[in-house]
């Protein structure tokens, strides 16, 4: 069995040598090393802010009045998340059968008062034929 492929027609191979100009844009290029300096510096100079606006606290993290779920043993995110799904879902359902029972009690309303209505129409005089 002979597999036929146009591997042999690629074009040959040229090498480029560098002419010594550059064509690649460097204006606004700045290397990993700088940008990641740049993030420490900037965190550092977040804690001294924070130094600032809370100076008794000597670790400011814990001042914050939060209570952390995922401190607690056997802690998982995806139950927390099912806690959430299943207390919205329990309110909209809870919604929708206050509504549900709200339409219900206006239609009971509605067929009472045709009713009421109905019940008047026959103790009153019998209508008058017009045609006469």
């Amino acid at each position: 069995m002979k597999v036929f492929s146009n591997y042999g027609i690629r074009p040959e191979n040229v090498r480029s040598y560098n002419s010594g100009v550059l064509k690649v844009q460097k204006a606004g290029y700045r290397p990993a090393y700088l940008e990641i300096a740049s993030m420490i510096a900037s965190g550092e100079r977040f804690e001294q802010a924070r130094q600032f606006d809370y100076p008794n606290e000597v670790d400011i993290d814990k001042q914050v009045n939060h209570v952390d779920m995922s401190d607690k043993d056997k802690f998982e995110m995806i139950d927390e998340a099912r806690n959430i799904r299943l207390e919205l879902a329990r309110k909209i359902e809870s919604e929708r059968l206050a509504k549900v029972e709200a339409d219900r009690e206006a239609t009971r309303k509605k067929i009472i008062e045709e009713y009421e209505k109905s019940k008047a129409g026959e103790t009153s005089e019998a209508p008058t034929n017009p045609a006469e």
